[in-house]
């Protein structure tokens, strides 16, 4: 993750940033675990969606079981081949991109990886995260990773990047059974020069899974940018109990009408709250939930985290820089006289947006090692004040450019 916006400065680094993730960690897991748990029985007992969405996005990721396809041996053109050293098999082009959303810093090392012509933005924008908003109702810092953010895996096929997901609870049965299928294609595709990345391979966040050893290990990048390595028996094995592995391919992009179309019809239907959770809320409703939970006196007091405030704001305020930068993408590489006023249109929301959600970030800034600070900082009226001031200007612009999405989704075509 990034750290904190400066000139200069300690969280300016690597270092810096893999601390940052670390102090994380201590409050998302638990969040995480009772929606992941719910989710991982959910992706066993069914291979559709069950959360009212539209089916707008192309493809879903499949859920692979023992019995299911092997991972396809595509190596991708002009990469370095896999290296082997004494007992370890790694592939030393693979890293990791430091960033808040850990996924889409996978994601994007991937589509780099695999030589996908797609700017970080695009990769954002393309699979919907750019669009993205998730927010508990006390604030809590699991928002950015606790929603079915596998959408946003399948309309990565939009721009190259297919992806074959493995995943499940450590309570089912055949818990063992499922790591070695997770084992054994792992390697295969590090044996095929082909990238994956995984969950909580360390601290609860995503990881660019980049070589095995003969000791069963995974070898993992961490956010420092080192080499981190967690026995394949293990994966899962934690407070959160979800395995999850995502094996990459490169594929046939489409068009870039199709991937814009798809990305924001999925704006459109996560705005709306289609991928709402339990107590957490998406798009429209997560800004009223975060609302909520700021104008509430008492809640601030004591429910609400001013660590999770600063997190979210970080996370989301990302995501909102890339959809801006998608959108001018999208409009020049569209290049449609018709549609080039929406994008206008469009991309003015979204600075709106974008520049609020900044805002918010810098009254509740991320501080490592500053929880009690943070704390503070939410509990202080004047700065709460001018957040929600800020957090009511990006709800209304986030509203209004989503109906210009919608616009812009249906001169695109219906298909």
């Amino acid at each position: 993750m990034a750290g904190e916006r400066r000139k200069t400065g300690f969280l300016d680094t690597r270092s810096g940033r893999a601390m940052v993730v670390v102090a994380a960690a201590l409050l998302v897991a638990a969040a995480v675990a009772l929606y992941l748990k719910a989710r991982a029985e959910r992706a066993q007992r069914s291979g559709t969606w069950s959360d009212g969405s539209t089916g707008a996005t192309k493809a879903r990721p499949r859920t692979i079981d023992p019995e299911g396809p092997t991972m396809r041996k595509e190596r991708p053109k002009d990469e370095t081949q896999t290296r082997r050293e004494g007992n370890k098999v790694w592939i030393e082009e693979l890293k990791r991109r430091p960033v808040w959303m850990t996924h889409m810093g996978c994601l994007v090392r991937c589509a780099r990886y695999l030589k996908v012509d797609a700017s970080s933005a695009w990769v954002y924008g393309a699979s919907g995260y750019a669009f993205a908003l998730n927010i508990h109702e006390v604030i809590c810092p699991s928002g950015p990773t606790a929603w079915p953010a596998e959408k946003c895996e399948a309309l990565t096929a939009n721009i190259g990047v297919n992806t074959e997901r493995l995943q499940g609870s450590k309570s089912r049965e055949d818990v063992d059974a499922f790591r070695e299928t997770i084992w054994k294609k792992t390697r295969e595709a590090v044996d095929a020069g082909l990238p994956a990345y995984g969950w909580e391979m360390g601290i609860p966040e995503w990881y660019v899974v980049h070589g095995y050893d003969g000791d069963g290990n995974y070898l993992y990048r961490d956010f420092g940018g080192k080499t981190g390595k967690r026995h394949h028996t293990k994966l899962g094995d934690t407070g959160i109990g979800w395995l999850c592995m995502v094996l990459a391919t490169k594929g046939k992009a489409a068009d870039d009408r199709t991937t814009v179309r798809e990305a924001f019809r999925f704006a459109v239907e996560h705005g709306a709250g289609k991928h709402s959770n339990d107590k957490w809320h998406t798009g429209l409703t997560g800004y009223e939930t975060w609302i909520k939970a700021l104008e509430d006196d008492e809640a601030v007091k004591g429910d609400v985290i001013g660590f999770g405030c600063a997190y979210n704001a970080q996370c989301w305020a990302e995501c909102r820089q890339n959809a801006v930068e998608f959108l001018e993408e999208a409009k020049k590489r569209i290049d449609d006289e018709k549609l080039g006023p929406l994008f206008d249109e469009a991309i003015q929301h979204y600075t709106v947006v974008r520049d609020n959600l900044n805002a918010v970030a810098k009254l509740f800034p991320f501080k490592l090692g500053d929880e009690k600070g943070m704390n503070q900082r939410i509990r202080d009226a004047d700065r709460r004040a001018k957040a929600l001031e800020a957090l009511k200007a990006a709800r209304g612009a986030e509203e209004a450019g989503l109906k210009v999405l919608a616009k812009i989704a249906e001169v695109l075509g219906p298909q």
